[in-house]
């Protein structure tokens, strides 16, 4: 099984191959891709366990990648200049 540091590492490299991919398709701890509907990828998820089990970092890692969502689906009409 890989580390989360290795995770993090792997999902840097696919970002570089795919700067496109959507925020909601990212693991909220690592970045890795996962599924839409949840908010952890699977050795994440393996890792953490249940939302409840969960430790404090984690938690607040989710809780951002929450708001950064929300942000963009309130701004997505926005232009930047």
């Amino acid at each position: 099984m890989e580390t989360l540091e290795e995770r993090i590492e792997k999902a840097k490299r696919i970002d570089d191959r795919n700067p496109g991919i959507h925020l909601s398709r990212k693991c909220a701890v690592c970045g890795m891709p996962k599924t839409p509907n949840v908010w952890l990828c699977n050795a994440c998820q393996d890792e953490f366990g249940q939302s409840k089990d969960w430790p404090e970092w984690v938690r607040f890692m989710v809780n951002d990648h929450r708001r950064e969502l929300r942000y963009d689906k309130e701004h997505k009409d926005e232009i930047d200049f």
